[in-house]
């Protein structure tokens, strides 16, 4: 053990080859540092290894001192590259996530600000047109279109009390912690509530599978997103969701018997919502396909590359 003065002549030491290794990106094995007990205080070989991040820079030095001039080989520096390598591949997940989780909130925040703007600030807007359409109606005595001025309101009004129930049940799910089955459960349980359609669920075991609560979110906003599409647009009674991994990565397809569209059918809402759900699935490195036929209803179909027993995603 070093003591006193000697401890920090060697810490002083180690990180001088900690410098030296950092600069050069490459590993140190010196079997006899010296034998001057001033300079060398106690330490004869030293190994070091850098922390190599994918984009080749270097975040760290793994470096240790050995009392004995032969203390240390070519095995026990391997040992110590091998150390290194996982500790840049944590840190690197460590720092994708963070990455994820930011540009969730960001998200968030964005997808938030477009839905005030494009649902409930202009409805509002057209609510606030048909009360006064209501009142000059009401003074000029005019009871028909007063009548048709009314349902219009009281169905523009219902339509986004709606809307505004599904974002609030939705955002209460805590995609913490849970399974993909739970998460999807909780949110087809308050689309069925809300909709009043039929919905069938298909998981088994697959749907005990657990991601980070970063890319949870990710997917559950993507099938809700779709859900609320069913609902606004499809007129479909019958909804069919169904997880399962595959070769090619954990796969969610939602599936509806509504009256589908043609690519120039688009409504501009559903438009926006799949503009959505696609950025949400390129944050998290996911595909997504949606094909819809008139008459013959749409299927969403997402996929999570997923991580094989080698390490290698699967493409």
């Amino acid at each position: 053990m070093f003591v006193g003065t000697h401890l920090s002549q060697a810490d002083a030491l180690l990180e001088s080859f900690s410098v030296s290794v950092r600069n050069t990106g490459k590993p140190l094995l010196i079997g006899e540092v010296g034998s001057n007990p001033e300079t060398t205080p106690g330490i004869r070989s030293i190994i070091a290894a850098p922390i190599i991040m994918v984009d080749n820079t270097v975040s760290g030095v793994l470096v240790a001192g050995h009392l004995n001039h032969a203390g240390f080989n070519q095995r026990n520096l391997s040992f110590l590259l091998t150390i290194a390598s996982h500790l840049a591949l944590v840190m690197q997940n460590a720092n994708a996530m963070a990455e994820i989780e930011h540009q969730t909130v960001i998200q968030e925040h964005t997808r938030l600000a477009r839905e005030i703007h494009d649902g409930i600030a202009q409805t509002l807007g057209f609510l606030k047109l048909q009360a006064a359409k209501m009142r000059d109606f009401s003074v000029k005595d005019d009871a028909e279109n007063l009548h048709e001025s009314f349902g219009l309101y009281y169905d523009t009004l219902s339509n986004a009390y709606d809307d505004v129930r599904e974002s609030i049940d939705d955002l209460r799910i805590d995609p913490s912690d849970k399974t993909v089955g739970e998460l999807l459960s909780a949110s087809l349980n308050n689309f069925s509530d809300l909709s009043g359609a039929h919905v069938t669920f298909v998981g088994g075991q697959d749907a005990k599978m657990k991601f980070p609560s970063e890319i949870n979110v990710q997917l559950i906003r993507i099938v809700q997103e779709s859900l609320s599409n069913v609902r606004k647009h499809s007129k479909a009674d019958c909804v069919w969701v169904d997880c399962r991994e595959t070769r090619l990565g954990f796969c969610i397809e939602i599936r509806d018997n509504g009256q589908g569209y043609s690519p120039d059918e688009m409504i501009a809402g559903s438009q926006h919502g799949l503009r959505g759900m696609r950025e949400r699935a390129e944050l998290i490195g996911a595909d997504i396909q949606v094909i819809s036929h008139p008459g013959k209803g749409t299927t969403v179909h997402l996929r999570l590359p997923t991580i094989d027993s080698e390490g290698a995603e699967t493409k």
